[in-house]
């Protein structure tokens, strides 16, 4: 088929389906064109849009959850795909997949990398829209089948890693694991694009919400999630942080793309309440209650700030009217009011209370994956990140965490390696500080120093000092000596004790 005669039947299909059209509808108009010379060509682009609005948004799925999902649109991606011809590979490789009908789906793979893709070359985009979206967290069988047949083409520099490390994404229990392999791959392949969501949502899930701000902040075209799903990650990550200008920010333009997510308008008005915005905190929460969204904390929220404001006749009023439910511990506090509406006067104030634990909702999404506790050095990493970012001096300096759009200075990479830290001063000079459980380890010493001499050379940190810290337990001698030589570096011990008082 020309480009032209692509072209022709993209814009009838565009004419006849307008986008205002359901799928149902769409459905059966196809069936009454069965004589339309280019009917198999109408009904692939249908396909395609079934599949897309099937298996994108999300990053896990089996048959039984997407029925849960949406039941009729899975029965129309069935009977689309059984009226395609069967050179139509692609379609029927995931129809067979979601029958898990696996052999089946293996042999229609193997046709689509010896077929459809033997005059071009494999590149991430065609690993993600013929493998990754489609088929998710396949089962090994399929996987493994996938990457065998993916090194078999001629692919970019790369693919084949990626293939191994979207396995191991999916099957490894172990957090440090996964955020070891996807560190180490962007290290390596740097222009990969969709490294960054899943990575981004891993840190998420650990509660590493800096590191995963830097992530989602570098995503330009989503991959896994939609971009109403990122911001609401931002939004949320944004708001432990106590960055409340951003979380209400990225609530906003998340419930711009999707108002229909749960929690995003309750969670953005909580946020304009943390901020002291209280007249407009009140309008979301009231829009929240007109509109029978996010109840459970609405209704609560919305008595919050009616006494933030001193409207006790009115928070009364509410709680009395019965109409929403509201928590006992907040039906206590107004009983205890006066009954008058006072004017906003800013010494009478109430103020908010982030640790409500009413307040807001977090966005689960579903990886599958139950993650382990952390090994013993990440614990230490988690303390001293812990203490710099709550602004206790550390190695005695007050330090914080380098951070720019896009960056944040924990498991920091750079071209020879990647930092346990990177951290500056009030002056702005850089702090290389590399944490190790023990003695018993890679040199330490040559470690930090190849980061040095690798900043010293840097264009990016031109002009900048920088200096490495090493932080470990019983330090040989040998490492005492030689950090002592280098004017560059210091060397901390840390110690653990447990005294009976």
């Amino acid at each position: 088929m020309t480009d032209d005669e692509e072209k022709a039947i993209n814009e009838f299909y565009t004419k006849e389906f307008p986008d205002t059209m359901s799928f149902d509808a769409i459905s059966a108009k196809l069936d009454t064109l069965n004589n339309y010379p280019n009917i198999q060509q109408l009904r692939r682009i249908f396909c395609d849009n079934l599949v897309f609005a099937l298996t994108e948004g999300y990053v896990k799925y089996d048959d039984a959850s997407l029925v849960a999902y949406d039941g009729s649109l899975l029965k129309l991606v069935y009977e689309n795909i059984e009226k395609l011809d069967k050179d139509f590979y692609f379609y029927w490789a995931f129809y067979y997949y979601l029958k898990k009908q696996y052999k089946k789906c293996k042999d229609n793979i193997h046709k689509i990398c010896s077929e459809q893709l033997k005059d071009g070359i494999l590149n991430e985009d065609g690993v993600l829209d013929f493998f990754l979206v489609p088929f998710k967290n396949a089962p090994a069988e399929i996987w493994n089948f996938i990457t065998d047949e993916v090194k078999s083409v001629k692919s970019e520099e790369g693919i084949s890693e990626f293939c191994d490390l979207i396995s191991l994404y999916y099957r490894s229990n172990d957090n440090d694991a996964v955020v070891d392999a996807l560190l180490s791959f962007i290290q390596k392949y740097p222009n990969y694009k969709s490294l960054n969501e899943m990575l981004g949502y891993t840190y998420y899930n650990m509660s590493m919400w800096n590191n995963a701000i830097a992530c989602f902040e570098k995503v330009e075209q989503e991959y896994y999630f939609f971009m109403a799903d990122i911001y609401w990650m931002l939004a949320w990550s944004s708001g432990k942080i106590k960055n409340y200008a951003d979380e209400e920010k990225y609530y906003r333009l998340s419930y711009e793309l999707a108002p229909e997510v749960q929690f995003t308008l309750n969670n953005l008005g909580y946020s304009l309440y943390k901020q002291k915005k209280y007249l407009q905190a009140k309008d979301i929460f009231q829009q929240c209650l007109d509109e029978k969204k996010d109840l459970s904390c609405a209704a609560n929220n919305y008595v919050r700030v009616l006494i933030a404001i001193g409207r006790n006749a009115d928070a009364k009023k509410f709680v009395n009217s019965g109409e929403f439910k509201v928590a006992k511990a907040i039906r206590d506090r107004v009983k205890k009011l006066d009954s008058h509406n006072a004017r906003l006067e800013k010494n009478d104030v109430v103020e908010p209370d982030p640790d409500d634990a009413d307040s807001t909702e977090k966005l689960t999404i579903d990886i599958g994956v139950k993650r382990q506790q952390f090994s013993n050095e990440k614990l230490l990493e988690d303390e001293l990140t812990a203490r710099i970012e709550n602004g206790m001096s550390v190695f005695g300096m007050n330090l914080k965490v380098y951070k720019r759009k896009g960056e944040y200075g924990r498991q920091y990479i750079i071209p020879v390696g990647r930092l346990d830290l990177l951290c500056e001063d009030t002056v702005g000079n850089l702090y290389v500080v590399e944490l190790k459980k023990d003695s018993g380890y890679d040199d330490a010493y040559e470690q930090t120093a190849q980061y040095l001499d690798w900043f010293e050379k840097s264009e990016k940190f031109k002009g900048k000092k920088v200096y490495g810290i090493i932080c470990l337990n019983n330090p040989s001698q040998e490492l005492i000596s030689r950090v002592h030589a280098d004017k560059r570096m210091k060397l901390f011990e840390y110690q653990i004790s447990y005294t009976e008082l």
